[in-house]
């Protein structure tokens, strides 16, 4: 556990910071993710190349690379 005082924060666990706000949260993209995200791909991108490449890329990323690569895709 990281622990580190906010400022103006209150409560029972304000000595309490998230690994998200270190950058430090490292789960691995889940299910529901990669069914979305393999879904995205072959909707919006045409290119078979791109399209194989970025379905290689997948079951090495973080939630945090599903969510941004999903979101850059829709864009």
């Amino acid at each position: 556990m990281i622990t580190k005082i906010k400022c103006g924060f209150r409560g029972a666990r304000r000595s309490y910071v998230s690994p998200v706000d270190f950058g430090l949260d490292d789960r691995m993209i889940n299910a529901q993710q990669k069914r979305s995200l393999i879904s995205a791909i072959y909707e919006y991108i045409e290119d078979e190349d791109e399209r194989e490449t970025l379905l290689s890329q997948i079951d090495d990323m973080t939630a945090d690379e599903a969510n941004e690569m999903l979101f850059q895709i829709r864009k």
